[in-house]
């Protein structure tokens, strides 16, 4: 029995020595050595750009569109709800009165309601020196008149529908001097107040009453007394500073004669 054990014991020592010659006889394989991997350059970073503060939108303007006026439009009726609108018919003769420019007269009538005569309606062109003194030799002291100077353009404007503003029935200005004189002569003294004042009326009234008459509504109105305020030449005793003189130091016709009163 003890034979069998040592059997045993034999047989297990000769296999571990076998296992163990056999152990030692292979090398062990050599573990593979990683493939060494490509190093990535850092990239730059580029620098960060400044991003611009948006603009404020301007907000839109409301600008109103032009509007032209068509060839037809007319001044006179855009202002018709508001006041009349006026225009000079000018001249100094009746050769040179724009009366006679078709093209004036033609805008005249499109834009304008009123007109006034920048001089032909003045004492100088509507009294007669010859006349007048005739009437003075036969003990008549009544001025006397010509409308020549007017009585075109008052026609047109009848014609025409178009008002007139009469100008201008008293001013020292454009007053002939021998109106003021005895006798309506030139080198006559001054007539006192009376005499003027009645002068003055007959003048005022004979051209109304003409106007009116022959021209029916075509004046509307009238510029009566004009420029009669100066305060470089006021008379002090009067509260409305009435003019004493005109021009270069010449005197005012209408206050020698009649004083303030003639305002």
């Amino acid at each position: 029995m003890l034979g069998n054990d040592l059997k045993k014991i034999f047989l297990l020592a000769v296999t571990g020595m076998l296992v163990a010659v056999s152990g030692c006889g292979n090398k062990p394989e050599a573990e593979p050595t990683p493939a060494p991997t490509a190093t990535i350059a850092p990239t730059e970073t580029a620098a960060p750009t400044a991003t611009p503060e948006p603009t404020a939108t301007p907000a839109p303007t409301n600008t109103p569109t032009p509007t032209i006026a068509p060839e037809d439009a007319s001044l006179k009726d855009m202002c018709s709800k508001f006041f009349t609108l006026g225009v000079g018919i000018n001249g100094s003769t009746l050769d040179n009165l724009t009366l006679h420019s078709p093209e004036y007269m033609a805008l005249v009538k499109q834009h304008f309601n009123s007109v006034t005569l920048s001089n032909l309606m003045k004492s100088c062109y509507i009294l007669k020196q010859n006349e007048s003194m005739n009437n003075a030799k036969n003990g008549d002291d009544t001025p006397v008149l010509t409308y020549e100077s007017i009585d075109p353009t008052l026609q047109w404007c009848m014609d025409n529908g178009v008002g007139m503003r009469g100008h201008t029935l008293v001013w020292h200005t454009q007053a002939p001097d021998w109106f003021f004189r005895e006798g309506y002569t030139s080198d006559g003294a001054y007539v006192d107040k009376d005499t003027m004042l009645f002068r003055m009326e007959s003048y005022i009234k004979q051209l109304m009453t003409h106007v009116q008459e022959e021209f029916p509504g075509v004046v509307y109105c009238w510029d009566v007394v004009n420029e009669a305020v100066d305060p470089g030449s006021a008379d002090p005793n009067t509260n409305f500073g009435c003019r004493t003189m005109h021009g270069e130091g010449e005197a005012n016709p209408w206050y020698i004669t009649i004083g303030p009163e003639y305002v």
